[in-house]
């Protein structure tokens, strides 16, 4: 005999001696269970059972029947049973009403003919027999399941990405990188703030509301396959960058080079005053594409590099490494939200036997990765509840995939190295690093990040460790600071019971910080060192459009780089499982356990699938007591 959720529970017994037949164990609602069909029908005795085999024949394939051991144990049953599956009662017009009212909160399908069914049978073929119109079926229980709607059109098109938010030589910027290298402007727009914060991290800070300076770096998260052109992007807006970080890697070997032949011409017994009056040269780094968190935080501690940024498009490198596994992922977390704010690490750790703190650090962490790889993290209870995932700036842009040129006349001539828009850019870059005056002409996005990186002496200050005294970005005037201060509060009230960000208090929490910290940048690279409120506004616009990807990326999914989205398939699994099972209910522990990824990773992940599906009509999820269940549609296993 078998349980409600068609699994072995209790065995018949029937004595050859001809007493009663009886159960090894106490009845509860275990069924004889005769068949493989896909139609569930109940009976009330062996007789009739018999009976009724015995007039279909051939067409008894399309059925599972079950019955109880006992007449009287059969209602029991039949409610037991159906809150796993639907099941078929046959009966006739005279107990039809009696029974319609037994079942009728029941997941039952009672089909009443006009006459004793097994004697129909003899005359008319069951199809026959349920088209006849004297043959009355009706769906009890309450829950009317209708056609499902499609899953294809369930994923919310991209935010518009705000382009009004940039202004002269890098909205050109942002328009000819997302041309050239054929990608949403969204991306393109992310890799410039990418650049921005990794030339100017070192010598700006930003201001809050408060007046209290801040840094400038930022975190940013970008959705995007591996062929979806975030390489080719950086290669455009960090090219200046790269040049540069070349150089410094030249100069590194040429100076050890030089400090090698020193140390090796100089005597044996002078060598220590050697070592401490010509320390080893050490290799700055501006940037890295692939690494570990530990060697960088490595390379701040006790190199004294004061400011990198780690930018890849591998998030997997990221959120896969040593430094976020389960075991050291809170302290990380902790750390980066640490640097992020307040410019300071600490590691005061078994193995770590150089310096243990250091401070005044600039970090930018520019990452981007496929929806496989993202998914976890940005479902990750601990990374959004202690702030880390609230510090980054998210665009989840479609994918242009399919939709590019590459063969027309147009794209044959294209050549981006001569493209005035962007060698304004990348020259703007370069003055930027060497003067603070107002730049240049038409040419200066690459011409700028030039000058950046690159500045006239005279125009930094340094300390006494010859590292970049740090501008202070203020506000041009009281207006400008009330403009930061009523984006603060706007935020601040859409966290409120009912408000947009309800559910996302941490993040309304960092907006005016990131438009504070995008502002200064973008105000910096036009040579100024006051924000106004124009410039309060546009950084804002760029920080709403974060945080309302972010929202569509948890409402309602976004289609990753397989040809399933996640909906479907959870949904494919749960019809398949229902199939090989016989039933139309699942416990919802059993699928947390067994379910695709990234559903059996995440609860949270999960539950968002579940809910999608039940809105479009194909689950309902319902409690039996303690038990959350899962019912399935039945028009999906027909």
């Amino acid at each position: 005999m078998h349980d409600p959720e068609g699994e072995p529970s209790n065995l018949a017994i029937f004595p050859l001696d001809g007493r009663k037949p009886f159960t090894l164990h106490s009845f509860n609602n275990d069924a004889l269970v005769i068949g493989e069909g896909g139609e569930w029908v109940a009976v009330n005795n062996l007789e009739y059972l018999t009976e009724l085999m015995g007039s279909l024949a051939s067409q008894a394939e399309g059925f599972t029947f079950i019955l109880p051991l006992e007449p009287w144990q059969f209602d029991s049953l039949v409610k037991a049973h159906a809150k796993h599956r639907q099941v078929t009662i046959f009966t006739d017009y005279l107990k039809r009403e009696a029974l319609a009212k037994i079942f009728k909160k029941d997941n039952v399908k009672l089909v009443a003919t006009v006459d004793h069914l097994p004697d129909l049978l003899m005359n008319e073929s069951m199809a026959n027999i349920l088209a006849s119109p004297d043959t009355k079926a009706e769906i009890l229980g309450g829950i009317e399941w209708g056609k499902p709607e499609p899953l294809d059109d369930e994923q919310a098109p991209a935010t518009r990405y705000p382009i009004e938010a940039w202004a002269g030589v890098l909205r050109d910027a942002v328009e000819a990188i997302a041309y050239h290298a054929q990608v949403p402007q969204a991306m393109a727009g992310q890799c410039v703030l990418g650049a921005l914060a990794t030339i100017l991290q070192q010598y700006i800070n930003a201001a809050f509301s408060d007046g209290e300076p801040m840094p400038v770096s930022l975190f940013l998260l970008t959705r995007g396959a591996s062929t979806d052109g975030k390489n080719r992007t950086v290669r455009f807006s960090h090219k200046v960058i790269k040049d540069h970080q070349r150089k410094l890697d030249d100069k590194y070997r040429d100076d050890l080079d030089v400090w090698q032949a020193d140390k090796r011409a100089t005597p044996r017994k002078e060598l220590d005053n050697f070592l401490i009056t010509n320390p080893q040269p050490v290799q700055k780094t501006l940037f890295v594409s692939s690494g570990t968190l530990q060697g960088i935080i490595s390379e701040m501690l006790n190199n004294q590099q004061k400011s990198i940024a780690w930018v890849t498009s591998d998030a997997g490198q990221f959120f896969g490494g040593y430094s976020m596994d389960d075991k050291n992922g809170n302290k990380t977390i902790a750390d980066l939200s640490d640097v992020w704010s307040e410019g300071y690490f600490d590691n005061v750790t078994k193995g770590n036997t150089g310096n243990k703190r250091a401070y005044d650090l600039r970090f930018t962490l520019d990452l981007q990765g496929q929806d496989e790889i993202i998914r976890n993290p940005l479902a990750d209870p601990i990374m959004n509840g202690q702030g880390f995932l609230p510090r980054f700036l998210f665009a989840f842009p479609d994918s242009m995939r399919g939709k590019r040129f590459y063969n027309t006349t147009e794209r044959m001539n294209d050549n981006s190295e001569q493209d005035p828009r962007l060698v304004a850019y990348w020259q703007a870059c370069s003055i930027l690093h060497r003067w603070h005056g107002r730049l240049w002409s038409y040419h200066a996005y690459w011409q700028a990040c030039s000058i950046l990186l690159d500045p006239v002496p005279s125009s930094i200050k340094y300390d006494s460790d010859n590292n970049p005294i740090k501008i202070n970005i203020g506000f041009a005037d009281h207006q400008a600071r009330q403009a930061l201060a009523d984006y603060q509060q706007y935020c601040e009230n859409a966290i409120a019971i009912g408000g947009r960000l309800e559910k996302y208090p941490a993040y309304a929490g960092r907006q005016a910080e990131n438009a504070s910290r995008i502002a200064a940048l973008m105000a910096y690279f036009d040579g100024r060192t006051l924000l106004t409120v124009d410039d309060i506004k546009r950084a804002s616009l760029l920080t709403e459009y974060s945080i309302t990807e972010r929202m569509r990326y948890d409402g309602q999914g976004i289609g990753g780089d397989s040809a399933e989205s996640d909906s479907q398939k959870l949904m494919n699994w749960l019809i398949k499982k229902a199939k090989e099972k016989n039933t139309t209910s699942f416990n919802r522990t059993y699928i947390a356990n067994n379910c695709p990824n990234p559903m059996r990773k995440s609860s949270r992940i999960l539950q968002q699938e579940l809910d999608h599906l039940e809105s479009a009509g194909y689950i309902r999820q319902e409690t039996d007591g303690r038990k959350k269940v899962v019912l399935i549609n039945p028009y999906l296993l027909a």
